[in-house]
């Protein structure tokens, strides 16, 4: 994976880090709480992923078809009990945009099969 994230991307790439650092819902979880520091840990039967969307669109078992990372990302706020936004919003674009850049150097794996 390789995004250009500097010129007018930088402003994004911020907000998506700062997106992917804020607590939220009533579990007041962070991105990074779970995706860095539990990563390779178990959540109710799923391994907790690094936070990397190197593998979207994927295969969800549970969907039972292929959906977008947006989708996962509305799935991840659900369980943390925040606000969903709407797939395709600014912040979750944002967000995605820095989970890009985390996984730069990384080869895509799309589409990617989970649980």
């Amino acid at each position: 994976m390789s995004v250009p994230v500097d010129g007018a991307a930088a402003p994004f790439l911020e907000r998506g880090r700062e997106f992917y650092a804020t607590r939220q819902g009533q579990l007041k979880l962070s991105c990074g709480q779970c995706h860095d520091e539990n990563a390779g840990r178990r959540l109710r039967g799923d391994v907790i992923s690094s936070g990397i969307g190197a593998g979207y669109p994927a295969y969800r078992l549970e969907w039972n078809t292929l959906g977008s990372l947006h989708r996962r990302l509305r799935a991840c706020s659900l369980g943390v009990r925040a606000e969903q936004l709407p797939l395709g919003g600014a912040e979750y674009l944002a967000l995605e945009l820095y989970l890009a850049h985390r996984a730069r150097g990384m080869p895509m794996e799309a589409p990617g099969l989970r649980r």
